[in-house]
């Protein structure tokens, strides 16, 4: 049997309740945030794993190199994930459970 899923409502006042709770530990200001291969480190996964997992996972800072150019032609992008560790056991929580 598939658990219910909560209404617009009931997540809005989730949401409420943790934002007016310690405004630190939601924002995670005071966490160091992990690089990619520190992350799978932790997560048991490859950095490539890792990388794809967190690319589009709410609460992980993408930052985008410059737009490079060499000879005329453009140069791919790189891009840095800095994952703050409340949100890698956050996902590792989400992630076991599916498994389970």
């Amino acid at each position: 049997m598939k658990p219910r899923k909560n209404t617009f409502e009931e997540r809005a006042a989730a949401l409420k309740a943790r934002l007016n709770s310690d405004p630190e530990t939601v924002a995670g200001i005071d966490e160091k945030p992990l690089t990619v291969n520190q992350a799978a480190e932790r997560w048991g996964q490859s950095p490539r794993a890792t990388r794809r997992y967190f690319m589009e996972v709410v609460g992980v800072r993408v930052k985008p190199s410059p737009e490079r150019r060499a000879k005329g032609r453009k140069k791919r992008k790189y891009v840095t994930l800095l994952i703050p560790p409340s949100v890698l056991e956050r996902e590792i929580r989400k992630y076991t459970k599916m498994a389970a």
